[in-house]
């Protein structure tokens, strides 16, 4: 009984810290990928095209997310 009683009390704790944390981490990995992505494209001369401009766009507008949810303006 006791073991229910701790596995209930931690599932109604607020994850909102370690969520925005991870979502920060994936976003850091996706601008190293992009990154990595763009400097090989114009090292190989082959230029920028439409799906690497939605990439950055897609870079850019990311963080609004975490901006809008973070603490306090939202719960998990």
């Amino acid at each position: 009984m006791a073991d229910t009683t701790a596995a209930l009390s931690k599932c109604d704790e607020n994850q909102q810290t370690m969520l925005l944390s991870l979502s920060w981490v994936f976003l850091s990995v996706a601008i190293f990928a992009v990154s990595g992505r763009l400097y090989v494209r114009l090292g190989l001369r082959n230029g920028i095209r439409a799906d690497d401009y939605t990439i950055i766009a897609s870079l850019v507008c990311d963080p609004a997310l975490y901006i809008a949810c973070s603490p306090g303006r939202a719960s998990y």
